[in-house]
């Protein structure tokens, strides 16, 4: 696969590296070995990477951050690369305890399987991609109809404090009328109490 050519690699994939495909287990055998021999790990893993296939990129099922990883297949053999594209995480070999034949019909099968659900998403993909579309569309005019009732709402907020100001003038007007009428009343009685 290209791009992966220059691919880091990380100290556990060259450890998962010597575990697996060496066989050694020890772990002072497993590091004299890396020291020994990491520039020719290195170029393995590389060239499973770049002779592979990608066969999954997404989220990493596993971490709880959920990061992007590339899941890449070469054979059995399944390396994982993190979300930067620049480091090789780890590797192990797909094998379910039978012999190679097994193995490489059971990846074939799961291979097609996994044709049938990218196709499938591929293709729910895109209608759901125009469902979102729309939706947005109609939440654009649901905001559009919210900002022109907001905007008729402070219209008539507007309006009602108009006429409570005029109903306040109203007030005040006939309460001059009523001082007036008691003006005349206090004369006419020479403002004598009642």
């Amino acid at each position: 696969m290209k791009g992966f050519e220059n691919i880091n690699i990380s100290e556990h994939c060259k450890q998962r590296y010597v575990e697996r495909i060496k066989d050694i287990t020890d772990r002072q055998e497993l590091r004299r070995y890396i020291v020994l021999y990491e520039q020719d790990i290195i170029q393995n893993i590389r060239k499973m990477l770049q002779f592979g296939e990608i066969i999954y990129t997404g989220k990493n099922f596993e971490a709880k951050d959920n990061e992007i990883i590339h899941i890449i297949l070469n054979g059995a053999w399944l390396v994982f690369v993190g979300k930067d594209s620049q480091t090789a995480i780890t590797m192990y070999k797909i094998d379910l305890g039978l012999d190679e034949d097994f193995n490489k019909d059971y990846i074939q099968k799961f291979l097609e399987k996994l044709k049938g659900i990218d196709q499938e998403y591929q293709e729910q993909e895109e209608d759901i991609r125009n469902s979102v579309l729309e939706m947005d569309q109609e939440m654009e005019e649901c905001d559009e109809k919210i900002e022109e009732h907001q905007k008729l709402i402070r219209d008539y907020e507007n309006r009602k404090a108009g006429i409570k100001e005029s109903k306040k003038s109203l007030d005040v007007y006939l309460n001059e009328i009523d001082l007036k009428r008691r003006d005349i009343i206090s004369r006419l009685i020479c403002k004598k109490a009642m």
